[in-house]
């Protein structure tokens, strides 16, 4: 809904924009639909749902990755849309809030009016004309989050633990 929310003020910026809604429908869809039509953005929204498809296909055509979760595990998603330099817009919630401060991005703060940050950061991001160069980053630091670092991490973390019980 806050994306959908944020989308008017998006498009009075660059009035081109499009937005793919893609991952599996958990209930939501039909609403997301209805929403999208009562403010007259139904246009401008394609619902893809789950794809049989390599989600690269989806990344690397986007301008900017956009997940405002208030229920997401680990972010893998977050993490892949960056790995290919996709600027994104995360909650800075759960597991998003880690890829957060390890590999970067824009911060949603979920207790406030997140649609209208969604729109800000999404014309900061268009208006960026050194986005390709900062994502240059982005892209570098994904690459420490491969499952041997993080279990490395986890193990350490694990001894650090250990090591403060007596």
């Amino acid at each position: 809904q806050d994306i959908i929310k944020a989308a008017n003020s998006i498009l009075k910026f660059e009035p081109s924009t499009k937005f793919v809604f893609v991952g599996e429908d958990q209930g939501y869809m039909d609403e997301l639909k209805k929403l999208a039509k009562e403010l007259n953005v139904s246009d401008k929204c394609i619902f893809e749902g789950k794809v049989s498809c390599k989600i690269d296909c989806y990344y690397n055509t986007a301008d900017v990755f956009v997940l405002p979760s208030r229920g997401e595990g680990f972010g893998l998603t977050a993490v892949e849309a960056m790995s290919v330099g996709v600027p994104s817009i995360l909650a800075d919630l759960g597991g998003l809030k880690h890829v957060l401060k390890m590999v970067g991005g824009y911060s949603l703060d979920m207790d406030h009016d997140v649609s209208k940050q969604i729109a800000d950061h999404v014309i900061e991001i268009f208006k960026d004309d050194e986005i390709d160069s900062k994502m240059k980053n982005v892209i570098e630091n994904t690459k420490r989050l491969t499952w041997d670092n993080i279990s490395n991490e986890t193990l350490e973390l694990f001894k650090q633990i250990k090591g403060t019980k007596k």
